[in-house]
């Protein structure tokens, strides 16, 4: 199983992170209520990714090129990645917490249709998008009064 070698991998890159352990599962708690907590949960010849309350992705590896333990290593390296993107908010999600999606984070906003379908508000790992940038603007407008 992949989790054999990415769990303690995991443990030692995020040691900093509260987490727990079950089975094939990693838990991360949520770094804020409204996004949720993220869980990587082995699936034999995958991991999947649950993003919070949002959605959820899978990472595989089907080259036929590769062992196994190469393809698992890559398997790895991915997940690692994508996880210190999402604890650097570095990926977005948005959503209705039943149906939702992710992307890296851009200087665009999000399209209407976007919009139109899971909803305006948009997170990060630590929280809402929109609630820190309507705090900053009352923190800028209100500084040099």
């Amino acid at each position: 199983m992949i989790s054999e070698k990415l769990f303690p991998r995991i443990q030692a890159e995020f040691s900093d992170r509260p987490m727990t352990i079950v089975g094939a599962r990693v838990v991360f708690s949520a770094a804020h209520s409204e996004v949720g907590d993220l869980v990587v949960q082995d699936d034999g010849d995958e991991m999947t990714l649950f993003l919070g309350k949002f959605t959820h992705c899978h990472i595989g590896n089907h080259d036929d090129g590769l062992s196994v333990a190469e393809r698992e290593e890559r398997i790895s390296d991915e997940v690692i990645g994508f996880l210190a993107q999402i604890f650097a908010d570095q990926i977005e999600f948005f959503g209705n917490h039943g149906s939702g999606n992710s992307r890296r984070r851009k200087p665009k906003p999000r399209s209407i249709l976007s919009k139109l379908m899971f909803g305006r508000r948009t997170y990060v790992w630590s929280g809402p998008l929109e609630s820190r940038r309507s705090a900053a603007s009352r923190s800028n407008l209100g500084g040099n009064g």
